[in-house]
């Protein structure tokens, strides 16, 4: 075999553009496989929580490669047009992705994602980012903000500014004294300034009480001489008693629960917990110290094992108690016959006739 150094220039394009073409009719294949691999959920088998998890981690691609192909793969299963796009150059898997997403927010139906598609047919991914701007029914300025790290001491602030924001940092770029001054320069200097103006306004003392105190006294003095015997006549009557019962009446209500008696009723809830319930008028509910003791031996993860390789799931997110033997077959509240699982798996259980149309 020629080594790839001993090519002629000629011979190193031919074989580079070669190349090009073979990944980008392996790419629209995996496409294919991959809509295959979705509709038979066999991720989900598997022991994946999601089809993206399956990808990341056992084709390893990285996430972003990972989400460009499975909403472009979701795009072509929804508009055929998009393989011969994809095939033909005029669309690439960045753009799909970005129709996609943008056809899953806006709700399009078909005929409208095919309209969106063949717009942005043959146009750049900047080009294709403003075309879907203008049709957006999301405000303006609605991305939301994102930090990332990227080091141990720094992160990555993402985020939107206006006109008047960069006409400010404009101004304080050209009277600086720095001519190297950067923007993060200068939110540095604006945040410690802010900062440390409002640290000084919080330290500020209050005002001395004394002139409120004073002022609070003066009338009480004045009402010494007046209205005291109106009150001693009043407390002296029959505002006393009702005032006792009413003490009486908060003191009863206030009273707690005797703490032995409730620890009492928790330890026999407990051991009442892997009983059946009564064969008449069967609840779907189940007690919240059974739930703790389901999730405990699951580990707070994902128990569904994949009966092939024996590789659990352990998904963290999205979970739900399900019942081994269905409530509606007669399936009880017992310990051994609750379990824990994603909403992937828990789907999974379900006849697909008897499922909600999933989405494209």
């Amino acid at each position: 075999m020629i080594s790839i150094k001993n090519l002629s220039d000629h011979d190193l394009e031919a074989a580079t553009l070669h190349q090009a073409k073979s990944e980008q009719s392996a790419t629209l294949k995996l496409l294919e496989y991959l809509s295959e691999l979705d509709a038979r959920e066999l991720y989900a088998k598997r022991g994946y929580s999601s089809l993206f998890v399956y990808v990341r981690d056992v084709l390893h691609y990285s996430e972003s490669q990972a989400s460009e192909r499975i909403n472009s793969m979701r795009l072509m299963r929804k508009v055929p047009e998009v393989k011969e796009a994809l095939a033909d150059k005029k669309l690439n898997l960045t753009n799909a992705a970005k129709i996609a997403s943008f056809a899953r927010q806006e709700k399009l139906s078909v005929k409208d994602t095919a309209r969106v598609v063949a717009e942005c047919a043959g146009k750049s991914t900047r080009e294709v980012e403003s075309l879907l701007l203008a049709q957006s029914s999301a405000p303006a300025g609605a991305k939301p903000e994102t930090l990332k790290p990227v080091s141990v001491e720094r992160s990555r602030l993402s985020v939107d500014l206006d006109q008047e924001m960069l006409q400010h940092i404009e101004t304080i770029k050209k009277h600086s004294a720095n001519p190297h001054l950067t923007i993060g320069d200068i939110l540095k200097i604006a945040l410690k300034n802010e900062a440390h103006r409002l640290e000084k306004r919080l330290t500020v003392k209050p005002p001395a009480r004394e002139t409120c105190v004073k002022n609070s006294t003066v009338p009480h003095k004045a009402n010494e001489s007046g209205s005291g015997e109106k009150k001693e006549s009043a407390n002296n009557g029959d505002s006393e008693p009702a005032l006792t019962r009413d003490v009486s009446l908060l003191n009863a209500v206030a009273k707690p629960a005797s703490p032995s008696k409730n620890h009492s009723s928790q330890k026999d809830l407990a051991s009442d917990l892997p009983q059946c319930e009564p064969k008449k008028h069967r609840s779907r509910y189940i007690p919240k110290a059974l739930k703790v003791a389901v999730r405990e031996r699951a580990h707070h993860c994902c128990e569904y094992v994949d009966p092939e390789s024996g590789k659990r799931c352990g998904a963290v997110k999205y979970l739900q108690l399900d019942h081994i033997t269905p409530f509606a077959k007669g399936g009880t509240h017992t310990l051994d016959n609750l379990q824990i699982l994603c909403a992937r798996h828990n789907q999974l259980r379900v006849p697909q006739h008897l499922r909600p149309e999933t989405r494209h």
